[in-house]
């Protein structure tokens, strides 16, 4: 006799392991917002398997509402916005492959998709990119220096066709990318940051700022080697001065990191536009990629908080750059950082994604389980702790699967007893 051993799943939708993924939300690729315009926020955010998963805040718990996919692997370039000014937002998701899939955000059907771009789409940002009046979605790309070489696209946000695409020159890795008035010209400039480190060793890492000039995209102005991937980048008046900066962050794999803040000075003589690096953090520890700016304590001054590799939060007072907090460790990878009142309770939280991701051999990062970290903006303290090994769930499916096992056992043991039993019965009398 045959058995077909099933373990039902326990944990159907149940916010763990294995729903959050590989590495969630990596390269700031969770985002706070409300996608169904209900008043309850969702926590959107992409993995390393390709999935997008949206979780959200309902009642007085947070619930995992959709898992969808697999789109390509490294589902890391994830922005949520309105492109088309219906008051409904869409979400953007990039993936490794070279493919960019715009959704609905009502219903999650795919509204368009951009394929055949160069490879991991990470880097988005939507705005008014060549002051037309229109928005535009303009996508940074690239993984290494190889070919190809890492591309700026720019596509109509209303019906996705590429407009322009161009190379910032000898880059790769552009992970943060924003549309803004940087300069006060009453014109949007498209800024990023590129990187081309590969691992254990430094490499040249740069901040650019394009402009649309009526038939292209000309560089403004690019920064000084910043020695490592500038991977994260704010455009917001961070120090209350009511002037633009840019917040970025750099660094690799096993080296140093920092945060930078640069500000647009003018002209110089000869007619070049020029920035300042008005500040330049201490060594915060390699990858700081997770970044967000905003006012978290609601003491009227912006804080900078920037997630890295060895799994520290920090947050650095806008103004005065000070260190107001620093986390104890809360794992590795905290590469996803977002600033926002997820649960409705009037204060700013942080959700932090943290967790690295498997099947790597070149040891980007120590796999560990995944979790994201929800913190009070005031307190700093953990208030809520997604994910991690469902150890309740593991342990009713070992539980079920011993008494299949016995039962199976018990079967055999008592049909063979009365197997035996009619055998003898049927012997010589």
């Amino acid at each position: 006799m045959a058995f077909l051993l099933v373990i039902p799943s326990v944990a159907a939708l149940e916010i763990d392991e294995s729903y959050l993924g590989s590495s969630p939300g990596r390269f700031n690729s969770v985002k706070i917002c409300d996608l169904d315009n209900d008043g309850n926020k969702e926590i959107v955010l992409g993995n390393y398997e390709g999935y997008l998963n949206v979780i959200q805040w309902k009642g007085d718990e947070f619930r995992a509402v959709k898992h969808l996919g697999p789109f390509g692997e490294r589902l890391w370039g994830i922005h949520v916005a309105d492109i088309d000014g219906d008051g409904q937002e869409e979400i953007l998701a990039g993936d490794g492959d070279g493919n960019l899939h715009v959704l609905n955000g009502s219903d999650f059907s795919v509204r368009f998709r951009m394929e055949g771009l160069v490879r991991d789409v990470h880097g988005i940002a939507v705005g008014d990119a060549d002051n037309d009046g229109e928005k535009e979605i303009v996508v940074g790309t690239g993984y290494k220096m190889d070919f190809p070489l890492s591309t700026v696209y720019v596509f109509s946000a209303d019906t996705g066709e590429l407009e322009s695409e161009f190379l910032p020159g000898n880059a790769s890795r552009m992970r943060g990318v924003a549309i803004a008035d940087i300069d006060g010209d009453a014109y949007n400039e498209v800024i990023f940051g590129t990187g081309i480190s590969l691992g254990e060793t430094p490499g040249a890492g740069h901040l650019y700022v394009y402009q649309y000039d009526g038939s292209e995209y000309t560089r403004e102005w690019r920064s000084d080697d910043l020695n490592g991937d500038v991977t994260a980048v704010e455009i917001i008046d961070v120090d209350g001065d009511g002037n633009l900066e840019i917040v970025a962050s750099n660094g690799y794999r096993e080296g140093p990191g920092f945060l930078f803040i640069f500000r647009y000075l003018g002209e110089d003589p000869g007619g070049n536009v020029t920035y300042e690096k008005v500040w330049e953090s201490e060594n915060i520890g390699p990858k700081p990629y997770g970044l967000d700016v905003a006012d978290i304590d609601a003491d009227g001054i912006n804080e900078i908080v920037v997630g890295n590799m060895l799994g520290y939060i920090w947050i650095f007072d806008g103004s005065t750059r000070e260190v107001e907090w620093k986390s104890p460790p809360l794992g590795s990878d905290i590469l996803g950082i977002d600033l926002g009142d997820v649960d409705g309770d009037g204060q700013i939280e942080i959700v932090a994604a943290q967790g690295g991701y498997q099947g790597k051999s070149d040891f980007t990062s120590a796999y560990t389980a995944p979790h994201i970290y929800i913190l009070d903006g005031s307190t700093h303290t953990v208030e809520v702790a997604l994910g991690g090994r469902d150890y309740i769930g593991w342990t009713l499916q070992i539980l079920i699967a011993v008494l299949i096992i016995v039962l199976l056992v018990g079967l055999n043991v008592y049909f063979g007893r009365k197997r035996n039993a009619s055998k003898k019965g049927k012997g010589p009398k």
